[in-house]
C-alpha cells in the first residue's frame, strides 16, 4: 500500500508552484483567482477493510489541517462510499483552495505576498508599462527588495535623459555607482527594455558586457598590452606598453610578425625576434584588434588554448 498524501505532501506540491511565481503573479493579475483543486490518492475499498484504523487517522489528520480545523487553508472535497462490511463512509478525495489568501496563509507566505503587492503598487505608480514583466517574474521583484529606490531612480534618469553618453558613475543618484549597476545589470536590462522608447536602445548591443552601448553610456576603453621583440621597433626606448585599443589601431608600426598569447608569462618569456611584437592576454578579446588594419598583411601566430 502506497502512503496516502498528508499535509506535508500537499505543501511540497504547492511550494513548487510558489517557486515558479505562480501564486504571486495572481496578486496583480487582472484575471480572478480560480479555485485550486488538488486530487488526493485515497483509500480503496479493500484498503478500508484492511487498514481502517490507518484510514481513519489519515482523515483526521487532513481534517485538522483544513480550513475547518484551522480557520484557513483548504476545504476538503468528500466522496461518500457504501462499503459492504463498513457501511457508509465519507472519504476525502481532494483539497480545494477557494481563495488566494487561504492558499498563501497555508504556505506561510502571507507576509511575502503583502510585500510583493506593496512593491508592485510603488513600481507601477511610476512605470505602469512594467506590469507584464512583474507578472512574469514576481520572485525577481521580491529578490530586489531594498534596492527599488535606486532601481527606480535609474529608470527615471534614463527615461528623462535617453542615451546620456556619460560614464555610469557620473549619474548623480544617491546609492548608485558602477558597482551597483554591475550587480543589477541583468534585471536593469529587462526593466529598461520595457520602459525606454525603442529608438533609444541599440539593438545590436547584446549581452551584459554591452550594457553601456545598448543604453547610451560611455564604456571604459578596452586596453591592449604588447611587447616589442625587436629593439629597432622600440617606442622612445619603451618595449612593454599598454594603450587603448583605439590608439593601438593607429600605431605607426610596421612589424613583419605578430604573436598573440593568452598567458602573460608566455608573452614575457618570448626572446628577441626580428621585426616582431607580442600581444598579451586577449583570449576571447580578439575582437579588440578588429580596428588594427595595419595587421592584415602581417604574419600572425596565436599561442593559447582552443
Amino acid at each position: 500500500m502506497k502512503p496516502w498524501p498528508r499535509n506535508r505532501d500537499i505543501q511540497i506540491r504547492l511550494q513548487k508552484k510558489w517557486n515558479k511565481g505562480h501564486f504571486l503573479s495572481r496578486i496583480i493579475s487582472d484575471e480572478p483567482f480560480k479555485p485550486l483543486r488538488i486530487a488526493l490518492k485515497h483509500p480503496t475499498a479493500s484498503e478500508l477493510t484492511e487498514h481502517f484504523d490507518e484510514a481513519r487517522k489519515w482523515i483526521a489528520h487532513l481534517t485538522r489541517q483544513s480550513k475547518q480545523g484551522c480557520g484557513t487553508g483548504y476545504d476538503l472535497e468528500w466522496r461518500e462510499t457504501n462499503h459492504r462490511a463498513l457501511g457508509r463512509n465519507k472519504i476525502p478525495v481532494a483539497v480545494v483552495f477557494s481563495q488566494l489568501e487561504d492558499l498563501l496563509a497555508y504556505l506561510g507566505k502571507t507576509k511575502e505576498a503583502g510585500r510583493f503587492n506593496e512593491l508592485c503598487e510603488r513600481i507601477l505608480g511610476d512605470f505602469p508599462e512594467l506590469k507584464a514583466l512583474l507578472i512574469s517574474k514576481p520572485l525577481e521583484v521580491l529578490a530586489h527588495d531594498g534596492k527599488w529606490t535606486e532601481l527606480l531612480a535609474i529608470l527615471s534618469f534614463l527615461k528623462k535623459y535617453s542615451r546620456p553618453m556619460i560614464y555610469i558613475r557620473q549619474m548623480e543618484i544617491p546609492g548608485v555607482d558602477t558597482k551597483f549597476v554591475e550587480q543589477h545589470k541583468k534585471w536593469l536590462a529587462q526593466l529598461l527594455d520595457r520602459i525606454l522608447p525603442p529608438q533609444t536602445i541599440n539593438p545590436n548591443a547584446q549581452g551584459l558586457s554591452a550594457f553601456e552601448q545598448r543604453y547610451g553610456f560611455l564604456s571604459k576603453p578596452s586596453r591592449i598590452r604588447f611587447r616589442l621583440l625587436d629593439s629597432d621597433l622600440y617606442i622612445r626606448g619603451l618595449s612593454d606598453l599598454q594603450i587603448s585599443a583605439e590608439d593601438f589601431s593607429n600605431l605607426a608600426l610596421n612589424p613583419d610578425t605578430v604573436f598573440i598569447v593568452e598567458n602573460e608569462i608566455n608573452g614575457l618569456s618570448l626572446p628577441s625576434f626580428p621585426r616582431a611584437l607580442v600581444i598579451f592576454g586577449l583570449g576571447y578579446g580578439l575582437k579588440r584588434l578588429s580596428g588594427a588594419s595595419w595587421m592584415k598583411d602581417k604574419s600572425i601566430w596565436y599561442w593559447g588554448g582552443y
